[in-house]
């Protein structure tokens, strides 16, 4: 006779956060649907410096810290970039513009591997979070 597993709560969901663009700020969602590999549409796309071509990363390198403070949300499949009330499409050459004068330095956007692209189960699970009046972006 087979054991039954038990499982075991250990937390609670109480925010879902998407990033489309790594590094930078993201967007809430009210639900999202879970697949191998993580939420649909969480870092496609990457931000990179045109001068060497390394690629963004906030947590090593001092130049790349003010990102975050750019959000970016989905609109679609594509990313879009927003400031002060806009939302720039992320593949135009506006939005590196605005990247490269916000960081100060030439910068490129560029999309990642299809997402589940690499995936060979696509199975999905729904999750949702609670409403909340937080704004406050986790790290």
């Amino acid at each position: 006779m087979a054991r039954r597993r038990i499982m075991t709560a250990f937390g609670r969901i109480k925010e879902i956060w998407r990033y489309p663009i790594s590094s930078m700020g993201g967007e809430r969602l009210d639900g999202t649907e879970l697949a191998q590999g993580g939420i649909p549409g969480d870092r496609i796309w990457g931000i990179i410096d045109r001068r060497d071509g390394t690629v963004a990363a906030p947590e090593k390198r001092k130049h790349w810290r003010p990102l975050p403070n750019l959000v970016a949300r989905l609109k679609g499949d594509r990313p879009e970039i927003g400031l002060d009330g806009s939302w720039i499409d992320a593949g135009s050459s506006l939005a590196g513009e605005l990247v490269s004068a916000f960081l100060d330095f030439p910068a490129a956007l560029h999309p990642h591997v299809r997402f589940g692209s690499e995936a060979r189960d696509l199975s999905r699970h729904a999750i949702s979070a609670p409403t909340s009046t937080s704004s406050r972006q986790p790290r």
